[in-house]
């Protein structure tokens, strides 16, 4: 009906190409008009993807975005399947038409001329049109013209087909390709979203714990600034915020991990595209960020546990700056008198010197201890598994202890050489007074010797004197000479003989004496060492001596009033060091344990002197003896006297009575040492007993030396006795003997004392 209505040819080609454009491009229509629904629907999944709340949700409405870009590309691909089919069928067409040329009216009719020469030129126009069909090209419009000049109407429509069927193809094929390639870009970019959001969803997670862990460590940077020191419950948040990130990190890697082979495996992702290395490098960077949270919770459990050392370290630095209080007051007190050279007894400040020598050993040992305590501390945890053996930081602290025990061990030591040098000066003092004591007895004893002879050399005077007296009496009597000489003769050889006696007893008794105190000097020689060796009962026996703690106190706050708590407390014994050391550390310990939102009080609020925590139970031992020592009463007993009376006494006869005298000092001072009571004394053997200076040498002796008359001085303590009343009654040789004695001492010879013979 068209071509019958057509007016012209070019008419009809151009209406039948139009025609056949819109019949091509009906799928092109088609897919066109499903893209723009599609579209919509995308953009609503997308809206609807920024405003989820979470990953998941993001997801799914990108999955459905995902599912859309396919069935686009799907489309775009049927489409070109479709308009690829078109186009074959259009050149079968082609072939059809040709054929339906062959037997139109017009040619068998003749209209078209001869039908031999109608259908030879159809078939030159068909060959024509064969050439550009094979190679799919577009097929001229003026050959197509021409067709139609020529009558053939079918071929002509046919030609124009293929032409918008070609045209059509080519359209859909263009966009088939770019489909796909822009649907696989398309795909990867919205899996790389996906695997975004699950990263991000995990960053969201992990930067609430990053908060936590820069408020933790803003406030351990303020404690700092303020001068004070993190807790142990810091840490332990900054360890909890880091194991959560670390878990987080994990678990992000682990997911990520996960949605990178999903996405390679169905093809959303392809190894080696820009996406994949993205997606590589945050599954990695997951990985690192987990193992660097490890390394950071280390480091966190490493500071803790340094800070736990420190908090020991530090205890144990205010108990040695308690050693070294004590130090400067041992120093203080060396400029003094520690030891009476008289009696060998400690002084006030040798006393106080003696309790802060002690303290500082009781301390050291308490010392010691604590640190071999933390030394099996962490060789416990070793083998528990909480601290690694190979560890160098724990190697270095465990050596770090050793030294330091080794240490505090041979500081006691040192302390209780020091009190054992102390203790030396006072027993050096005390045998010192001793050695004297005996000098000045082994002098009585010299004396005594002189004395002894002096009364021989009187003895024999009283015996000539009596001689010559008994010869003036024989003159008158009858007795045969030879009886009276033989009578004599007896006697003087008993007289002699009584004599060698009493010479060989008192000799003896003189160098029993002296061994005597030899011995007694040198058994306390050795009874010292042995005390000295015995460095316990040293140490129990201070306690005895060192008597009222108040005085202890005092004799320091007179050096330096600045005395602190914790060193007065040992002192005074409201606390022990080895107390005083496990409270320190425990206290240091649990500051450092404080919760993170408390501060440590300042150190002046904290520390109370140990001295208000009461006073101990048991109190330290002996007082200090209030009674002089035996030394010291011998010592004032010869000081009583003075030299010429003490020569006085000797020689008047009375040194039996010095010699009890100094015997029962010297048994004393044996039995009772000054220093240390308590203990093995060395045993004094008794005294030999004196024998008698003199027997009667007969009755009624009358003596008389200058005007000194002497009757019955028949012994030597009537003659001593008789000898001190002449002196006394300070006639001739009385004022002789002061001017002597005078006139010596000036330098000047006897003096007047001629003047008096």
């Amino acid at each position: 009906q068209m071509i019958k209505n057509t007016d012209t040819a070019a008419n009809l080609v151009q209406t039948i190409a139009d025609l056949a454009v819109e019949m091509a491009n009906l799928p092109l229509d088609k897919y066109e008009k499903y893209l723009e629904r599609n579209t919509e629907k995308n953009e609503l999944y997308v809206a609807r993807q920024n405003n989820a709340a979470n990953a998941k949700d993001q997801n799914k409405y990108i999955d459905k975005q995902i599912g859309i870009a396919e069935q686009n590309d799907k489309k775009a691909q049927d489409t070109a399947k479709t308009t690829a089919k078109n186009l074959s069928q259009s050149i079968k067409d082609i072939g059809s038409a040709r054929q339906k040329d062959y037997g139109s009216t017009k040619i068998v009719t003749g209209e078209l001329g001869p039908v031999e020469q109608a259908r030879a030129k159809l078939d030159d126009h068909y060959k024509k049109v064969d050439k550009y069909t094979k190679s799919k090209k577009q097929i001229p419009a003026s050959l197509i013209s021409k067709i139609a000049d020529d009558g053939y109407a079918s071929l002509a429509a046919a030609c124009a087909n293929y032409n918008a069927s070609l045209s059509a193809d080519k359209t859909a094929q263009a966009a088939s390709a770019l489909s796909k390639e822009n649907t696989a870009k398309d795909i990867a970019v919205l899996a790389k979203q996906k695997f975004d959001n699950i990263a991000a969803e995990y960053d969201y997670r992990i930067s609430a714990n990053e908060q936590k862990k820069t408020v933790v460590n803003n406030r351990i940077a303020l404690k700092e600034a303020n001068g004070r020191k993190a807790s142990t419950a810091d840490y332990k948040e900054l360890i909890a915020a880091e194991e959560a990130e670390r878990k987080k990190y994990a678990q992000k890697h682990d997911r990520l991990q996960k949605e990178l082979d999903r996405a390679v495996a169905d093809g959303s992702v392809k190894e080696g595209s820009e996406e994949w290395y993205a997606m590589v490098a945050a599954v990695n960077e997951a990985a690192n960020e987990a193992a660097q949270a490890e390394q950071s919770i280390v480091g966190f459990k490493n500071a803790m546990r340094q800070l736990k050392w420190d908090a020991f370290d530090t205890a144990l630095e205010e108990i040695t700056r308690i050693n070294r209080e004590a130090d400067y007051y041992i120093n203080l007190l060396s400029r003094k008198k520690l030891v009476d050279d008289e009696t060998g007894e400690f002084t006030e400040d040798g006393i106080a010197t003696l309790a802060l020598h002690r303290e500082n050993y009781e301390s050291y040992l308490a010392q010691a201890d604590a640190y071999q305590k933390e030394y099996s501390d962490i060789q416990q945890k070793i083998r528990n598994g909480e601290l690694s053996a190979g560890d160098e930081a724990v190697i270095q602290r465990q050596r770090e202890l050793e030294d330091a025990h080794r240490d505090a061990a041979l500081s006691a030591e040192d302390e209780l050489e020091a009190i054992q040098d102390l203790v030396r000066q006072g027993y050096d003092a005390q045998l010192n007074a001793l050695g004297s004591l005996i000098e000045r007895y082994k002098d009585v004893k010299s004396a005594a010797q002189d004395a002894y002879n002096y009364q021989k050399q009187i003895e024999d005077k009283i015996k000539t004197i009596a001689s010559l007296q008994k010869q003036l009496s024989v003159h008158g009597t009858n007795t045969s000479e030879e009886t009276r000489a033989q009578i004599q003769k007896l006697k003087i050889e008993l007289q002699n003989a009584k004599d060698e006696l009493r010479e060989t007893q008192y000799q003896k008794y003189l160098s029993d004496a002296e061994e005597m105190l030899d011995d007694l000097y040198h058994d306390y020689e050795e009874f010292i060492d042995e005390k000295l060796n015995d460095t316990n009962d040293i140490l129990k026996e201070i306690s005895g001596l060192l008597g009222n703690e108040g005085a202890i106190i005092a004799t320091l706050k007179e050096l330096d009033k600045n005395l602190t708590g914790g060193l007065e407390a040992l002192l005074n014994g409201s606390t022990t060091a080895e107390k005083q050391t496990d409270q320190t550390v425990e206290k240091e310990k649990k500051d450092a344990d404080k919760p993170a939102d408390t501060a440590k009080k300042p150190a002046a609020e904290t520390a109370k002197p140990a001295a208000e925590t009461g006073k101990r139970s048991t109190e330290i031992g002996l007082k200090k003896s209030t009674e002089k020592s035996a030394v010291e009463k011998a010592a004032a007993y010869l000081n009583a006297a003075s030299e010429e009376e003490a020569q006085a006494l000797v020689r008047s006869g009375e040194a039996l009575i010095v010699d009890e005298n100094m015997r029962k000092l010297l048994e004393q001072a044996a039995q009772k040492p000054i220093l240390l009571g308590g203990g093995i004394r060395p045993e004094l053997p008794p005294l030999p007993s004196p024998p008698a200076f003199l027997e009667n040498a007969g009755e009624n002796i009358r003596v008389e030396i200058g005007d000194i008359v002497m009757n019955g001085v028949n012994d030597a303590e009537t003659f001593g006795r008789q000898l001190r009343e002449e002196i006394c009654r300070n006639g001739k040789t009385t004022q002789c003997i002061a001017e002597a004695v005078s006139a010596k001492q000036l330098g000047r010879g006897i003096g007047s004392a001629r003047l008096h013979r």
